[in-house]
C-alpha cells in the first residue's frame, strides 16, 4: 500500500492526482491493477495492492511463497512510482 498523508488534505490531493494521470504507465510498470482510494470523507489517500495467495490467517506453509510475492510487489511499486516521487521533489 502506497498511502499519501502529509498532514495537508489539499496537498495529499494534488499528489494522488499527479500520480493517477499516469495510473496506465504505473500499473504497466507494475504489472498488476491497483486499487486508488481517493476517500472523500480521509484527510490522506491510498494506492493499494492486495497479495491474492493469503496473509497471515492463511496455512503457515504457504508462508514462504506469500512473503515472495510481498516482496516482488514492493519492489514493482517502488519502481514503478519512483519517477513519479521523483519528479514531486524537482516541484
Amino acid at each position: 500500500k502506497l498511502k499519501i498523508d502529509c498532514k495537508d488534505e489539499e496537498e495529499n490531493r494534488n499528489i494522488y492526482r499527479s500520480f493517477l494521470k499516469h495510473k496506465d504507465e504505473i500499473e504497466k510498470i507494475f504489472g498488476k491493477t491497483l486499487d486508488w482510494e481517493e476517500l472523500e470523507e480521509n484527510r490522506s489517500c491510498s494506492i493499494t495492492y492486495t497479495i491474492p495467495k493469503g496473509g497471515y490467517r492463511s496455512d503457515e506453509n504457504i508462508w514462504p511463497n506469500i512473503y515472495t510475492e510481498m516482496v516482488d510487489a514492493m519492489i514493482n511499486l517502488e519502481k514503478a512510482f519512483r519517477p513519479y516521487i521523483d519528479n514531486l521533489k524537482d516541484k
